[in-house]
């Protein structure tokens, strides 16, 4: 069985920083999904909605403890890619 090419995306929000971002992110997913890909949202921060909205459109949520910005968040991130 062949696997799906995997998008990894890293984004959070918040009610600071808004949903912008990863809302913009969430059209390149559904694209990336139509061409036959698979899209993994990995976030320190996120609003409850946004992360619904993600699982609804069949997208995995990957939850992070690290500061977001911080080495130990590059870290994680290098090691979920």
């Amino acid at each position: 069985m062949e696997s799906k090419p995997v998008l990894l995306i890293r984004a959070d929000a918040n009610s600071e920083i808004g949903a912008g971002h990863v809302m913009r992110c969430l059209a390149l997913a559904q694209a990336w999904r139509r061409s036959g890909g698979k899209s993994v949202f990995v976030m320190a921060e996120g609003l409850p909605s946004l992360e619904e909205r993600l699982r609804i459109e069949g997208i995995e949520v990957a939850r992070l403890n690290e500061k977001p910005g911080s080495d130990e968040d590059a870290r994680r991130v290098s090691k979920l890619a």
